[in-house]
């Protein structure tokens, strides 16, 4: 599984905790300490995991290094996907979102709240980079100085996945705390959508910037390999504003790619240890490759498809409305979407650019060669694949057959569009849920706007009885209950305004309590009191 959708997928747990989680045991400071034992029980399994495979490399025959680097990267994959399990006994287990709303008092700074809740997952994240530089030196032949390393991975994953992330937490955090835009999302939360997709439209649009500033590249300079480049550039007509070069340092990372939807924001990217150890031959047709992504429009579809995956979440929750919500389904349905139906997609459009590369340079051993080298610098085995990227050996034996019989391209390209066209059938079919459910929203605004109503007397009654103006705060808590009679915490508010007006817990106090337990609240903090002022009751016997 990527990294990339590792790091998702820990967003995902933790900032979804609240919906219907309930406490059966919590106790701040053991949270605590269960967080961070957690956390150095991770890193240590990685200082193993390293030490093991090192050990047996190092000291087993040269024959099998190549062997026990695949199962390496293997156990690797697993140990990174095992940081989720991690990170979900800390949420779910721990608690560790209530020790942060509850026990540090932090709930009304949302944004600072989300980050502390994400502590864990990223520090643990961190940490397990340290023991994986030695053995990166060891496969790759690296050079790299610590220091060196650890920039390397704070570009690659803080500066591309995770800050694009908390952007996106902050700009709802924004809408938010903005009256006016949080009432308009109350009323109309279909803009709560249009709003995220434009976000995620203006990052992607954007990411050719973002990614020049944060690896530093720099043209590729004037001379016979950025002539061979451009002529074949000219040759295919896919518009390319700049080749770039992205140091690397002493690392050996062997890598390229293209990025930007449009022409004139179109680059295509070679890390200078790919262009120090590859032929100019060799490179071209690695250039080739990148060209078929643009030119079989992979980079618009992969837009698509995250534009999909909204516009799937939408269509569902249309169909089956509240049993639906909540982690749950989000999990098993992003696991299914970005994991399995994104990973056969991914691979099929790398093999078609592949073939592009190979087909369009007409150098099929050529290319082959450099993924082949490629492999040899990066320290890769020949069978491991990725979520994106099949397998080296089985992008070569493809190329092979593909080489020698004509009849197996044209199989591979007419199953490829049909794999895109019911993709492209889905997403209208989403896109049909989402104007289902827009519709279905217009229709309710004036119920919303009850809600609205609502909550405006609920904060209205709440700083009532901060004055211990009772009376008032019970007749705003009353008219606030005849407009959402469902208000689970309108309820509490009541039963909290009762009884402090008396000084104790009233019958009418403990039958507002009672009723609101009875609603069913999400809000596990919600529950908690609840639970504590009616046990409080008991005890009292009142």
């Amino acid at each position: 599984m990527s990294q990339f959708i590792v790091i998702i997928l820990g967003f995902v747990i933790g900032l979804a905790y609240p919906i219907g989680v309930e406490p059966l045991f919590f106790e701040p400071l053991l949270s605590l300490l269960l967080t961070g034992l957690l956390t150095a029980a991770y890193v240590l399994v990685g200082y193993r995991l390293v030490g093991y495979y090192y050990r047996r490399m190092v000291t087993g025959p040269p024959e099998k290094i190549i062997e026990l680097t695949g199962r390496y990267y293997r156990r690797v994959q697993s140990y990174r996907i095992s940081l989720l399990l991690i990170y979900a006994l800390e949420i779910y287990i721990g608690h560790w979102p209530l020790v942060v709303t509850y026990y540090l008092g932090l709930d009304h700074l949302i944004f600072l709240t989300n980050f502390l809740i994400l502590l864990p997952l990223l520090l643990s994240y961190v940490l397990s980079w340290f023991p994986f530089l030695k053995m990166d030196r060891f496969i790759r032949q690296s050079e790299w100085k610590l220091k060196e390393y650890l920039l390397f991975q704070f570009r690659g994953y803080f500066g591309l996945i995770v800050c694009p992330l908390f952007f996106f937490i902050l700009f709802f955090d924004i809408i938010i705390y903005s009256p006016g835009l949080n009432r308009l999302i109350v009323l109309y939360p279909f803009l709560g959508w249009l709003a995220g997709l434009f976000f995620i439209l203006i990052l992607y649009c954007g990411a050719p910037f973002f990614m020049k500033v944060i690896w530093s590249t720099r043209s590729l300079p004037p001379g016979p390999l950025r002539t061979r480049l451009e002529n074949l550039v000219r040759k295919t007509g896919i518009g390319i504003k700049n080749f770039l070069i992205w140091p690397t340092g002493r690392g050996r990372i062997a890598n390229a790619m293209i990025i930007g939807l449009w022409p004139g924001w179109r680059y295509i990217i070679f890390t200078d240890t790919l262009l120090e150890h590859l032929t100019d031959e060799e490179i071209e047709t690695v250039c080739g490759h990148e060209i078929g992504h643009a030119r079989h429009h992979h980079l618009l579809q992969y837009f698509l498809f995250a534009l999909g995956y909204t516009f799937l979440l939408v269509f569902i929750e249309s169909i089956a409305g509240q049993f639906l919500n909540g982690l749950p389904v989000m999990l098993p349905f992003f696991i299914f979407y970005w994991v399995i139906v994104f990973g056969v997609i991914s691979r099929r459009f790398e093999r078609q650019a592949d073939l592009f590369g190979a087909t369009v340079t007409e150098n099929f051993d050529g290319f082959i060669a450099a993924l082949e080298k490629i492999t040899r610098l990066s320290g890769y085995s020949r069978s491991l694949r990725s979520l994106q990227h099949p397998s080296v050996q089985n992008r070569v034996t493809f190329l092979r057959q593909a080489q020698t019989d004509p009849g197996l391209t044209r199989q591979f390209l007419r199953s490829l569009k049909k794999i895109v066209l019911i993709f492209n059938l889905v997403l209208i079919l989403g896109f049909v849920g989402v104007v289902k459910t827009v519709r279905g929203q217009l229709a309710t605004v004036p119920e919303r706007e009850k809600q609205l109503r609502a909550w405006d007397l609920a904060i209205q009654a709440q700083a009532y009885v901060s004055n211990g103006s009772y009376e008032a705060a019970i007749s705003h808590l009353e008219k606030a209950i005849v407009l959402e009679p469902a208000g689970a915490r309108y309820y509490a508010m009541l039963g909290e305004a009762l009884a402090k007006q008396s000084g104790f817990t009233t019958p009418e106090a403990r039958a507002a309590y009672q009723k609101a337990q009875s609603l069913g609240p999400v809000d596990p903090l919600l529950r908690m009191y609840l639970a504590q002022e009616l046990t409080r009751s008991d005890s009292n016997g009142e």
